[in-house]
C-alpha cells in the first residue's frame, strides 16, 4: 500500500523538536525530505508555512523569522 501523501506542514512538524533550532536548518531538512518524497516546493513556500505554524501556535519562534539564520523555532511545550 502506498504511503499516504504528507503535507508540507507534516514534514515541518516531523522535523521540529523540543530544542531551539535555526529556522534555516529546519528549512534545509524539510526541503531534503520534500525532495526525497518528490514534493515540489520552494524555500519561500516552506518559510511561509513555518510562519503560519507559528501563528497557529503549532511552533514557537524567537527572532525575526524572515531572517532564517538569525531566528529559531521549536515545538511548543505541550507538544514536547
Amino acid at each position: 500500500m502506498p504511503e499516504p501523501s504528507r503535507s508540507i506542514e507534516d514534514f515541518i512538524l516531523s522535523l521540529a523538536n523540543s530544542e531551539w533550532q535555526k529556522t534555516a536548518m529546519l528549512l534545509a531538512k524539510t526541503m531534503a525530505e520534500c525532495q526525497e518524497s518528490s514534493l515540489q516546493v520552494t524555500y519561500e513556500e516552506l518559510a511561509n508555512r513555518v510562519v503560519d505554524l507559528v501563528r497557529q501556535g503549532r511552533l514557537q519562534a524567537q527572532g525575526d523569522l524572515s531572517q532564517w539564520r538569525n531566528s529559531e523555532v521549536r515545538l511548543p511545550s505541550e507538544a514536547r
